[in-house]
């Protein structure tokens, strides 16, 4: 199984809901259908969520997230589903993204369309272009 490292935030938002898609530098070959498990990771340090819980403004309870080693950190099992290079996102534009993409972020009840997928791209990337080297992974949480 391949492993790769995410922030808190994108361990938490993809724990909660059973599909996604990440947007990620990539030295590895994947492939529809690789298992791929996600590590909580941020800031140099590994973390995983505590026994206690905090209420924040009437929501949760949400866990609170301590740091610890690699082995005891958060993992999230989940399988790719999608695997867009950087020249299929750019080359393809609209069409690949509404074909490949969107599929998946309905799937979870979100209606972004292709206007914010480029705003995600020029926030990360101050770029309407995914760089070379990047993919986007659509996945599924195993459960």
């Amino acid at each position: 199984m391949k492993e790769y490292k995410v922030n808190t935030t994108t361990f938490s938002s993809t724990k909660k809901r059973n599909k996604s898609i990440l947007i990620i530098k990539s030295d590895s070959d994947f492939k529809v259908g690789d298992d791929l498990e996600l590590i909580c990771f941020a800031y140099g340090n590994y973390y995983h969520e505590s026994e206690d819980k905090v209420l924040l403004d009437g929501d949760g309870p949400w866990g609170c997230l301590e740091i610890t080693d690699k082995a005891n950190a958060d993992r999230l099992k989940t399988k790719i589903t999608c695997v867009l290079s950087a020249s299929e996102v750019n080359d393809g534009g609209k069409s690949a993204f509404e074909n490949k993409l969107l599929p998946i972020i309905k799937s979870e009840g979100r209606s972004n369309g292709y206007d914010d997928f480029i705003k995600v791209l020029k926030n990360a990337y101050q770029s309407e272009q995914l760089p070379d080297g990047c993919v986007i992974l659509g996945i599924e949480v195993v459960k």
